[in-house]
């Protein structure tokens, strides 16, 4: 019996798997060139607004040190 449910869910997981395989290369063909470019640089762009926020605060901390 567990056989059966194993091979069951085994076949709804490559169901699953195709359909959003699908859904990826459908959004692809859809998307402008632009959207794409920016796809791109995904990571570069996350990696930048995290380095962004703790400049802004070692700057900040710079200030009010030579501020007292």
């Amino acid at each position: 019996m567990t056989e059966l449910s194993d091979k069951a869910m085994s076949d709804i997981d490559k169901y699953n798997k195709l359909r959003d395989e699908e859904l990826i290369i459908k959004n692809k063909k859809t998307r402008n060139k632009f959207e794409r470019k920016l796809d791109e640089y995904n990571h570069t762009m996350e990696f930048i607004r995290t380095i962004i926020p703790i400049a802004i605060l070692v700057l900040q901390v710079i200030i009010l040190v030579r501020l007292t």
